[in-house]
């Protein structure tokens, strides 16, 4: 129980750092690795995955909009994944898909 909240309280800080970073980058919207914050901090540096959260490195871009999309609608169930998943723009999820794709 003390692990899973600490992983909302680190999600929680990395949701309003990715925030603040989009600001700051302007009308150019956040690149992709700054996007990647929010998904990295659960999945792991490098989206290895950890214990009961899946590994992302490795999934095709396609995927990762499908997953997202998934997630939005609530055609694939979750609690933190649908709230991160309803923060993204349709250009953001492009951006942030591109980048996830490349992780090995």
């Amino acid at each position: 129980m003390m692990i899973h909240a600490i992983r909302i309280a680190q999600f929680a800080v990395l949701a309003a750092v990715t925030v603040l970073l989009a600001a700051e980058a302007g009308a150019a919207g956040a690149s992709g690795p700054m996007l990647a914050q929010n998904c990295l901090a659960c999945h792991g540096s490098r989206g290895q995955g950890q214990g009961a959260i899946p590994k992302i490195a490795g999934m095709s871009a396609a995927d990762i909009l499908t997953a997202l999309h998934d997630f939005r609608t609530g055609k694939r169930s979750a609690t933190i994944m649908r709230r991160v998943a309803e923060g993204y723009t349709p250009d953001e999820d492009e951006r942030l898909a591109a980048y996830l794709a490349t992780l090995k």
